[in-house]
């Protein structure tokens, strides 16, 4: 939904229904024609927050991940205080592997409806990378907390406390079923990522989720 200062202005009109192009557009999966609409509605009406997030939402999915963090933090600036917006823009800068300037976007992301449990695994991932073990081990147990069929989240976990020192909470988190991982503990994280894909090589960077947090269009 747009939200335009004054709708029957007529360049506000001209950008609403751009704006509406592009999300019919999108919704339809074509991509460039939606980008297109975006950014000429955007021309007419720059300060519509909702329009840069899904501008952000397809650079993301066309795995454009510098120009997805710089159109979400358009959004953000616009709307700093949106948990969703927040939220896309932690998990873009994650993906670019700038992972202390995701944390504070991914700590407000949340409170975002339906992506708590991803934010917290995502928290847990970035303090895992920076090797702040404790951290990584109190947001790894949220996420648990939050989803606990998470099959990467338990295997990340298992590293966390191991690193921790905590060799029983390992071997206590190991012992979760796991009859539904991708990946065996011991065995090099899976690199099978839907959309975009993250290289890991030897946990250097942590496996992300199974299925990447889907962002929506708002």
């Amino acid at each position: 939904m747009f939200f335009l200062a004054n709708p029957a202005c007529g360049a506000e009109d001209r950008a609403e229904l751009h704006f509406r192009r592009a999300s019919q557009l999108a919704q339809q999966g074509k991509l460039d024609q939606a980008e297109r609409e975006y950014r000429l509605g955007l021309k007419i009406a720059p300060g519509v927050p909702e329009a840069y997030n899904n501008l952000g939402v397809i650079y993301f999915q066309r795995r454009d991940i510098p120009r997805a963090v710089a159109t979400f933090k358009q959004a953000h600036r616009l709307r700093p205080d949106d948990p969703e917006v927040s939220f896309n823009l932690g998990l873009a800068l994650y993906q670019a592997g700038e992972l202390a300037a995701a944390i504070p976007h991914l700590s407000d992301g949340v409170a975002s409806r339906g992506h708590t449990a991803d934010a917290h695994y995502l928290l847990g991932a970035c303090y895992f990378d920076l090797n702040q073990w404790q951290r990584s081990v109190e947001q790894l147990e949220l996420a648990r907390h939050e989803r606990p069929e998470g099959a990467e989240i338990l295997f990340l976990l298992v590293n966390a406390y191991r690193n921790v020192g905590d060799a029983k909470k390992s071997l206590d988190a190991a012992a979760q079923p796991m009859d539904d991982s991708p990946v065996a503990f011991g065995a090099q994280p899976l690199q099978q990522l839907p959309r975009p894909t993250i290289r890991q090589p030897q946990l250097r960077r942590p496996l992300l989720l199974t299925q990447l947090p889907l962002l929506h269009f708002m």
